[in-house]
């Protein structure tokens, strides 16, 4: 594999639709009117509901099974292409997801999948030797629009001592947390600013929802004895779960007309468990008057994400949202 070389094209098992949205929104508690209301989304410009910018990568999924393929074998993974690229090594971690929106996602868009290799670098580390390999994606509509661009990093690598997944990784102790209430408003944005906080309980019910609507069927994010044989304490929430959590965030808090532009870079230190209470937490790093790319004047918000649990943060990263002036 060469820099730039396409290694992979995918098409999405399915064309999104209101039933898939809805299925979405519900596993989720997304209150963003855009995504349930159709009078609210064609008040915005939009012929009528949104699909969430977070169901991007279910979009893009492509089906596990087809008339006349083998049949799934236990513990099947999403078909996503990491597993299916000839890497060096016997384990494999994502260490970095950036996500990039250009365009929303309608009801009956079909999501074809470029993924391309950005860089191979080798190195050895504490956990093994391996090859740390950045990725970019590419997401087109059947138009040919291209509607977001992902950059992910992993490390491919064969362990050295025991699978790093063996135990949980040390804890990120949380620096700060916002204080108790509900979502705040956007109107009027300062750096510094607390966004936040959103608070769920994650039930394995809760992640049972999830990955009926996000087809993510990895079986440690719903069977607490499959995590346990992977090394984690109970069942974990996926990096779509993590994703969907930062968009109710920046739209609930930036409002209707709000454009989410970017999720990203996220870097996961941690377990999201299962059985624990979560809270999403956000503080406005940058505030900057602009003009949109596509046309649409407003303010552009950056945002530090953080998921506590307690004395935790497992979860780290930046959004950026575009509200009117």
């Amino acid at each position: 594999m060469t820099p730039g070389e396409v290694v992979a094209k995918t098409v999405g098992a399915e064309e999104i639709s209101y039933s898939a949205v809805r299925r979405y929104v519900e596993a989720h508690e997304m209150e963003w009117p855009l995504y349930s209301d159709a009078d609210a989304a064609r008040a915005h410009g939009h012929d009528t509901v949104i699909a969430p910018w977070s169901m991007l990568l279910t979009a893009a999924m492509p089906a596990y099974w087809a008339p006349g393929e083998e049949p799934l074998k236990p513990g099947t993974l999403p078909p996503f292409m990491w597993t299916k690229l000839d890497l060096p090594g016997s384990e494999m971690v994502t260490t970095s997801v950036d996500l990039e929106f250009l365009e929303p996602l309608r009801i009956g868009d079909r999501i074809e999948t470029t993924y391309r290799i950005v860089r191979e670098t080798p190195k050895t580390t504490r956990v093994g030797e391996g090859v740390y390999v950045d990725f970019e994606l590419e997401f087109r509509r059947q138009d040919g629009t291209v509607v977001a661009v992902e950059r992910t990093s992993i490390y491919s690598y064969t362990p050295s001592a025991p699978s790093p997944s063996a135990s949980s990784p040390p804890p990120v102790p949380a620096t700060s947390s916002a204080p108790p209430g509900p979502v705040g408003s956007a109107s009027s944005p300062h750096a510094g600013d607390l966004v936040g906080p959103l608070s769920m309980h994650l039930s394995l019910q809760r992640l049972v929802m999830v990955s009926g609507a996000n087809r993510d069927f990895a079986p440690t994010h719903i069977d607490n004895e499959a995590a346990r044989e992977g090394g984690a304490p109970a069942a974990y929430a996926d990096i779509m779960f993590i994703f969907t959590m930062i968009d109710r965030l920046l739209l609930e808090w930036a409002g209707p007309s709000a454009v989410l532009r970017r999720i990203g870079p996220v870097k996961l230190h941690d377990f999201v468990l299962s059985g624990e209470d979560l809270a999403v937490t956000g503080t406005v790093r940058d505030v900057a008057e602009a003009t949109a790319s596509d046309g649409r004047a407003g303010t552009e918000v950056e945002v530090e994400i953080a998921f506590t649990q307690g004395a935790r943060r497992p979860v780290t990263g930046r959004g950026r949202v575009w509200t009117p002036a």
